[in-house]
């Protein structure tokens, strides 16, 4: 099995062991609040707007975007159980043969949803499935447009 799909089933299955205390949202309180987050507190070059209508804006032309419940790209470490491990909203998005994600810090699994929300990556990849093509990435949503053009222009 690919190492994408067995990282999110990782987190959840952790997410179900957690210990007693755990505020793990569920998916749909997790992709509803990212949905309402305001670009310009993740990146204050951008003007104000909710971050669902700034993804399904014109200036990103993005083709098929889905909303997740994401684990922040970090493996669990076993040998801490304990740990408080991020709690992320994660945005998959395709623009014809060019690809990619956003990660959203939004809380973490012993305090549920909480804080500032923070852009943790914005990766964008082209030129096919892996190995191939180019990864390309940056923690400014402003940036992203300019990623996404220049990988779809080079390919």
């Amino acid at each position: 099995m690919p190492r994408a799909c067995i990282l999110p089933l990782v987190f959840i299955m952790m997410c179900d062991a957690a210990p007693h205390g755990s505020r793990i949202p569920a998916a749909s309180d997790v992709v509803t609040y990212g949905k309402a987050i305001d670009v310009a507190v993740l990146d204050s070059a951008l003007r104000s707007q909710k971050l669902q209508d700034w993804i399904a804006s014109a200036r990103l032309h993005l083709q098929r975007v889905q909303w997740s419940l994401g684990d922040c790209d970090i493996q669990p470490n076993d040998a801490h159980p304990d740990a408080d491990y991020p709690i992320c909203t994660r945005i998959d998005f395709r623009r014809g043969t060019v690809w990619g994600w956003i990660s959203v810090k939004i809380g973490s699994i012993h305090e549920g949803i909480h804080g500032r929300p923070e852009v943790l990556t914005c990766v964008v990849k082209s030129g096919g499935l892996p190995p191939a093509g180019v990864f390309r990435s940056t923690k400014r949503l402003s940036e992203l447009p300019a990623l996404l053009d220049k990988a779809t222009a080079n390919h």
